[in-house]
């Protein structure tokens, strides 16, 4: 039985922020994973391979958080814009520092060490999010 694009979006608009935040963030997940293990085996440095992967999924993010995450309507893009990037630079450097521990000192493939240090920054990242970035009372 297939289900009509209308119906599983209506379905999907219908979930908990943090299911919606979930969704968006698999599928940018694959993307900037896929974008990052395309770049390794041309054999780019792992980590130019995650700045460059991890820029590309942050605008992403950012545009879906915004409008279909948390649907937030505020005037105060710039504002809003400053405190995502703040929180994905912070999201950035975490990352950056344990995928270089997990490859350099624990000697994990990259591709392994950056899913890891996706899952442990995913709850934090999504608490900044909806608690400051999205808020509506952090806005008004």
């Amino acid at each position: 039985m297939l289900i009509s694009k209308r119906r599983a979006l209506k379905f999907v608009k219908k979930q908990p922020p943090f299911i919606k935040f979930s969704m968006v963030g698999f599928a940018v997940s694959i993307l900037d994973l896929g974008l990052f293990v395309l770049m390794i085996f041309l054999g780019i440095h792992y980590l130019l391979a995650f700045s460059v992967s991890f820029t590309i999924g942050t605008v992403l993010k950012y545009i879906y958080e915004k409008g279909f995450v948390f649907d937030n309507k505020t005037n105060h893009i710039a504002k809003q814009f400053t405190l995502f990037e703040v929180f994905s630079v912070a999201d950035f450097l975490i990352n950056m520092l344990l995928i270089f521990i997990f490859v350099d000192w624990l000697f994990f493939e990259p591709i392994i060490a950056r899913i890891i240090t996706s899952l442990i920054t995913f709850l934090i990242i999504y608490c900044a999010h909806k608690n400051i970035t999205f808020s509506s009372r952090f806005f008004n």
